[in-house]
């Protein structure tokens, strides 16, 4: 998973989260959010199996005065702009242009506050797990391209 710390003097760093007996790394990332996680998923798995990615941030982070995440915020928005114009690896979108409204829409939008741990998930089993090298690569060229 990448962790991207809220604070911009910390560097976003590659982690890995253990799991549980029940094969869940929830607890794990719980710990690193430090309260309730708030789940969005920017792009959908795929039918061949590659996971969905998520990011997770504390839900109640707005309310209780966590800072603004410009660096997870602006990684959200190039990752939603990436996947619309085909350049995101290995995943093309069914509808270009539906995906370029979304992508536009979210970059209007979104803005996430607090810790963001960036996940893959298994949509068929209900579990986060790790992100292929690819995506990690390429989040953190969008991230480094800022």
């Amino acid at each position: 998973m990448l962790y991207i710390p809220e604070d911009l003097r910390e560097p976003v760093e590659e982690r890995y989260l253990p799991v549980d007996d029940e094969d869940s790394c929830y607890d794990a990332a719980r710990a690193i959010i430090e309260n309730l996680i708030e789940k969005v998923t920017v792009i959908d798995g795929t039918a061949d199996g590659a996971p969905a990615i998520d990011f997770l941030f504390d839900e109640e982070g707005k309310y209780t005065g966590r800072q603004h995440n410009h660096r997870a915020t602006f990684l959200i928005s190039r990752m939603k702009h990436s996947f619309a114009d085909g350049t995101f690896p290995g995943r093309t979108p069914d509808d270009p242009e539906a995906a370029k409204e979304e992508a536009a829409l979210w970059s209007q939008a979104m803005r996430l506050v607090g810790p963001v741990v960036v996940i893959g998930a298994d949509d068929r089993r209900g579990n986060w797990m790790s992100l292929p090298e690819a995506e990690i690569g390429h989040a953190r060229h969008l991230i480094d391209a800022r």
